[in-house]
């Protein structure tokens, strides 16, 4: 067990988020372990009626629990005994994101541009039309200066929902991230046309000029994959490092592991979404495209969940021309909608 294990793990978590979808209220939790009997026994009420229909779904790294509801309750009561609490019940925005190519992800801080440029490229190279950012507590800035430093782009749809709660450890309790994802695909996304989950450093690109998101919905189960490969700056570069400044290979050319486009509709709908690949399911690798890949720019972090990347350490790599051409198709010359 790592030495800081204790300080990361998430000791005080029992609920990340309460929702209505429209036929359904939806509890998304940490997975709760010992603690499931905690929640399934407590006294359960929305707006005062006592929920007695409830059911509770499990997942590698969360739990969630469905309770069956025809109209939108404004209040989740929990009385477990000696704990006991209120929570907000939260409409769904699926209408909102219907029928169009969205993107998910987690940041923290990330600088404002690199949001900017990365949604300028996704779009132009891939028809993204909406993005659903889980902000795990930026200081940086607000949700709202999000919003304004895409207005740009021209998409669709914006959501930046506040999460702000902790990573976690490793070791598999690290909650957080899929538990936010698991948010985003039942409250807000699983009407959409077809999600693309990957990180604001991965720069998705299609040898054959197809879109990633037609890729998912062509897909005989709406999901395709595909790898990636590790890009950095200029060597020894200084000054704030840009996705179009990581046209270099280090000489070690490593891979990464695989990132996925799902269509939400499609056959693998009840399945509940992972960073790498689909909760449960270990289909990435039958449906990897090679057609697809991304290149992940080593220098486009703030170090905030992982080992810190911020340091230009690439002294010895050669010039990449595919990524060069690909970032000066998605980047240069853009002419904001």
């Amino acid at each position: 067990m790592p030495d800081n294990f204790d300080r990361r793990f998430d000791f005080n978590t029992l609920i990340y988020d309460v929702f209505w979808t429209g036929k359904k209220v939806v509890i998304v939790c940490p997975k709760l372990r010992n603690f499931e009997p905690l929640l399934m026994q407590a006294d359960l009420r929305l707006d005062r009626e006592k929920v007695t229909k409830l059911k509770l779904r499990k997942r590698r790294r969360h739990d969630y629990v469905t309770i069956p509801c025809r109209r939108q309750p404004g209040t989740l009561s929990v009385d477990a005994g000696d704990v006991a609490f209120d929570l907000p019940v939260n409409n769904h925005q699926l209408d909102r994101f219907a029928g169009l190519n969205a993107h998910v992800n987690m940041l923290k801080n990330d600088d404002l541009e690199w949001i900017r440029d990365f949604a300028r490229f996704t779009k132009r190279l891939h028809g993204m039309q909406a993005m659903v950012i889980l902000d795990n507590g930026s200081t940086d800035f607000a949700p709202d200066e999000i919003c304004d430093a895409l207005a740009p782009v021209g998409l669709d749809a914006v959501e930046v929902l506040r999460f702000p709660f902790p990573y976690g450890a490793e070791m598999h309790t690290n909650f957080m991230q899929v538990s936010g994802m698991e948010v985003a695909r039942q409250r807000l996304l699983s009407c959409a046309r077809a999600v693309l989950v990957c990180d604001i450093d991965e720069m998705v690109y299609s040898n054959s000029g197809r879109s990633v998101f037609d890729a998912a919905v062509q897909s005989p189960i709406g999901f395709v994959s595909f790898p990636g490969l590790w890009r950095a700056p200029p060597p020894m570069a200084e000054g704030k490092p840009l996705h179009r400044d990581h046209v270099w290979i280090s000489r070690e050319n490593s891979r990464c592991s695989m990132k996925y486009c799902i269509n939400p509709r499609g056959l693998m709908r009840s399945v509940s979404w992972d960073v790498h690949k689909p909760d449960f399911i270990s289909i990435d690798k039958a449906f990897y495209s090679k057609d697809l890949g991304y290149f992940h720019c080593a220098a486009i972090t703030t170090g905030w969940k992982s080992k810190d990347r911020t340091q230009n350490k690439n002294t010895e790599s050669e010039f990449c021309p595919l990524a060069s051409r690909i970032f000066a198709e998605g980047l240069d010359d853009v002419t904001e909608a």
